[in-house]
Order: structure tokens, then C-alpha cells, then sequence
């Protein structure tokens, strides 16, 4: 959530499923949940062993064929395979 406020990503709030357009914090969900939502266009991973302790998104992210487009200094960002979508470079910066 801090990661979001600070980088200007709108966030849907926490707790609730996806909205179109925003950001979902999806630590804490079952794998269940997670695979019965329609697929991210981007996903940001940051510290799985603190966010994905279980490796849902992981396993997910794995399924679904998604690659790391970019690695900033404490996490990544991953699209689906075959996406030539360019990720926004406003506010990061890769050390």
C-alpha cells in the first residue's frame, strides 16, 4: 500500500477484489481467489518472501507465461508473455 501512495498507483482498497484501472494488493487472498480473477496486465512483486510467503502469485505468474520487463531496486515488474506494452518509467528508477 505504501509502495503504491508513494509511486501515484491507485490502489483499490484493501480487502476488496479488483477494480478496472486500479492496483490490487493481493497478499493475504487465497490462491482460489486469485485464480478466479481476471488476469493483471501488470504485476509488481515485491519481497515474495514476505508477500507471497506460499507462492500463489508466484505459481500464478508462472502458469499464466509472464516475464520480468523490469527490476528496480526492490521489486519487479511483470507482464504476460507477448505483451509489448511498455511499462511506464515515470518515478522509477533502477539502480
Amino acid at each position: 500500500m505504501n509502495g503504491g501512495a508513494f509511486y501515484g498507483v491507485p490502489l483499490s482498497p484493501p480487502g476488496n477484489l479488483p477494480a478496472p484501472n486500479q492496483a490490487w494488493v493481493a497478499s493475504g487472498f487465497p490462491e482460489m481467489i486469485l485464480t478466479n480473477q481476471p488476469l493483471p496486465d501488470l504485476v509488481i512483486l515485491s519481497r515474495p518472501e514476505n508477500y507471497d510467503p506460499l507462492g500463489f502469485v508466484r505459481a500464478l505468474m508462472t502458469r499464466q507465461h509472464y516475464h520480468s520487463v523490469e527490476s528496480p531496486r526492490l521489486f519487479t515488474l511483470w507482464r504476460p508473455a507477448g505483451t509489448n506494452v511498455p511499462v511506464p518509467a515515470k518515478n522509477f528508477k533502477s539502480d
